[in-house]
Order: structure tokens, then C-alpha cells, then sequence
């Protein structure tokens, strides 16, 4: 039986992977820290590592460390946050493997698995038996020192590869035209057509279609995924709020809670709504009526979608092709510009915008409407 190294400093976190390596075929050895880590290494000789990164444990740190003290252990890195810039930048620092949450045992067995068969070439010296001259282990030293520079450099091009590979996929065409919101739930993004009146769960980062749940009898134009419920809103300005199942089965109306309004979100506390064709922002209170707490003139050219970043708030700018943040004291002042270089030939229309927890995501509308299929886009955000 394969054995693995779990290194987590929390130790329900560090329970639950050690269960899960176990379910996928694994004998794990748990580990708290870098000292618990070093000691199972010298100890155990695990097949491979698997380290947690988030707030409590850097990776970048176990990664160097484990690297210098045994160079051929495969490290598997599992991140506590969705975040891919961190798995790109683990990876570069020689991480094998990067297992985004939520963690199951089909994805962290894989993970795992595919890393032991790609873990490279073992290197084994046998004793020579009598007197030797010291020709033939000149050339054994020679052929294990080039054995073992090719093995290195295989492995670097491999973890290049794969960086190459998380990093290129950026855009997916959509199977249907005319994709108007998306929002995120857990690790699924769904995505709202306008046309067919259906909302459509996509898995990431593949982008098949996991479910497909209809409006009947109405023109969605915008909704916004929350904690325990999906809030929509209609053509006219109605907003209901609804059950997060297939059938999206409806549990109270708020009509024309927000008129002329092309776009929500919810923040967890409050109800955003954009007003395009007067250029104005609402805040709403989440109470039977949908209280409008305060209105804002929108600082851009035409708001088409809005997002919740879990710190602030932002809006996708259609005229401009790009994103602002708002001060959320003072919506209508921006904090941060981003221009979005996707849609700067004009063949595309953005029309939605979401937050996956690491990156925003923006779908996009063919010019003319219908020409073409629908298409989404990941975005990657410098830092200001």
C-alpha cells in the first residue's frame, strides 16, 4: 500500500484528509507542522506529501522544505480557498499536484494517484562484488548523474506543462446564445439565457452541463445566487426569491421592487439592483418589502451586471469594457478600474459578471445577438 504524508495544522482538517487518503488506498501519516513533517520523511519514506495551504500553514514553505530534505518526494499541495493564481504559483515553486475545495475522495484519490504514477524514475546503485577498478563506476556515477539530470529536467518541463495547462483555458463557448447573468454556487457556475428562460448549471472547469432548470411563464433578465436562496429578476422590475433545487420553485414576490433594473446581487445582507438606462444604483434591505435604503448615479457608461467579491462591491461596464469597484460607503465613487481586453475587438457583449471566491468571470452576448453561441471568460486581475 502506497503512504502519504499529511501535513495540516488544523487538526479536524488534518482528520478529514487522512480519511480521505485512506478511502482512496492510501496509508497516511499524519503531521501538524514542518518539524511532525521532516520527522515523518526521515521516519516513514512516504511515497508522497500532502500539505494544506491557507491561513494557518503556508505550502510555499513546505514545498521548499520538503524539496530540500527529500528532492524525489512529490508534494500535493490542497488549498482551503479557490484560488487560482496560488495553485499556479504552488505549482511553479514545484508543487506536483494542486486539489481545490471542496475536497472529496474522488478528487483528492486522483490527485494522489496521478502523481505516483508520474513521480518519475527510481535509481537503485548494486554493490559490486570483488574487486573493481574504478573505471566502470566512473561511468556508473557519469550515468546516474546524467540519469538523474534528465529525470530533473523531465520533471521540470512536466510541472511546466501543467502550469501551462491551468493557466491557457480561459474561455468556453456556451451551448446556447444568449446568456444574460451567471452567478457561482459552490464550485458550479450558473449561467441564466434569457431567450430559452433557463438557467443552466455548469461543472467547472470542463463546462458540461450538470442541470438545466425554466423559468415558466417568465422573462428573466437577472439573478444572484445566495447562502439559502437564488434571488431573480424579471423584465419589469418584479423580484422573487427562490428554493436553490431544480425546479427553482418560487418563496415570495416583490413587484416592481426594482423598475428598470438589468441586474442584482446579493451581498449576504443586502440586495444590490443597477438601473441601466438612468445610470443608477439601489440598496436594498432584505425585509418583506424590499426596502430601497439609498440610490446612487452610477459612475460608468451602462451597468449590465453586478458581483459581491465578499469585501466589495463591483460592476461590469458594458460601454466601457470594463470592471469598477464601488466604495460601498460611497457607491458612486470607484476604487479600481479594470479594463477587460476580451471584448475590445467589439465582436462580443458582456453581459454578465461573477465572483468564484479567486477570480471573476464575465459571459458574453455574439454582436449581432444570435449569431453566434454564447461564451464565458475567466479573468486574471494583477494586483493594483
Amino acid at each position: 500500500m502506497p503512504t502519504v504524508g499529511v501535513v495540516a495544522g488544523d487538526a479536524d482538517i488534518r482528520g478529514d484528509l487522512v480519511l480521505l487518503a485512506g478511502e482512496s488506498g492510501f496509508l497516511a501519516h499524519p503531521a501538524a507542522g514542518i518539524s511532525e513533517a521532516l520527522e515523518v520523511l526521515r521516519e516513514r519514506r512516504p511515497s508522497l506529501m500532502l500539505v494544506t495551504d491557507g491561513p494557518d500553514q503556508d505550502a510555499e514553505l513546505l514545498v521548499r522544505e520538503i524539496a530540500a530534505v527529500s528532492p524525489l518526494v512529490p508534494v500535493v499541495v490542497a488549498l482551503k480557498r479557490r484560488d487560482a493564481h496560488r495553485a499556479v504559483t504552488l505549482m511553479r515553486l514545484g508543487a506536483c499536484e494542486v486539489v481545490a475545495p471542496p475536497w472529496t475522495k474522488e478528487d483528492l484519490g486522483a490527485a494522489l494517484s496521478k502523481t505516483l504514477r508520474s513521480r518519475g524514475t527510481a535509481f537503485s546503485v548494486v554493490p559490486l562484488r570483488g574487486p573493481a577498478s574504478s573505471a566502470p563506476i566512473f561511468f556508473l556515477a557519469v550515468s546516474l548523474f546524467f540519469g538523474l539530470a534528465l529525470g530533473y529536467a523531465a520533471l521540470q518541463r512536466s510541472a511546466k506543462l501543467r502550469v501551462e495547462a491551468y493557466e491557457e483555458k480561459k474561455t468556453w463557448d456556451l451551448p446556447y446564445k444568449h446568456p444574460s447573468a451567471a452567478s457561482f454556487n459552490g464550485p458550479d457556475l450558473w449561467v441564466l439565457d434569457w431567450y430559452t428562460q433557463s438557467v443552466y448549471v455548469h461543472a467547472v472547469p470542463d463546462m458540461g452541463v450538470r442541470q438545466v432548470s425554466h423559468f415558466p411563464g417568465e422573462l428573466p433578465v437577472s439573478f444572484s445566487v445566495g447562502p439559502d436562496a437564488v434571488w431573480a429578476l424579471d423584465s419589469v422590475g418584479t423580484i422573487t426569491r427562490r428554493m436553490k433545487d431544480d425546479k427553482l420553485r418560487r418563496l415570495s414576490e416583490y413587484p416592481k421592487a426594482a423598475p428598470g433594473a438589468v441586474a442584482l446581487v446579493f451581498d449576504g445582507l443586502y440586495l444590490w439592483t443597477a438601473d441601466a438606462k438612468i445610470g443608477l444604483l439601489r440598496k436594498h434591505l432584505s425585509d418583506d418589502k424590499l426596502t430601497v435604503l439609498g440610490t446612487w448615479p452610477y459612475p460608468g457608461g451602462k451597468p449590465v451586471a453586478l458581483a459581491f467579491d465578499g469585501t466589495a462591491l463591483w460592476s461590469l461596464d458594458a460601454k466601457n469594457r470594463e470592471l469598477l469597484r464601488h466604495n460601498l460607503e460611497r457607491p458612486e465613487e470607484v476604487t479600481r478600474r479594470v479594463a477587460l481586453p476580451e471584448y475590445r475587438d467589439g465582436l462580443l457583449r458582456p453581459v454578465a459578471l461573477t465572483w468564484d471566491g479567486g477570480r471573476f468571470w464575465t459571459a458574453a452576448e455574439s454582436v449581432p445577438a444570435g449569431k453566434a453561441p454564447g461564451r464565458v471568460f475567466r479573468h486574471s486581475m494583477a494586483e493594483p
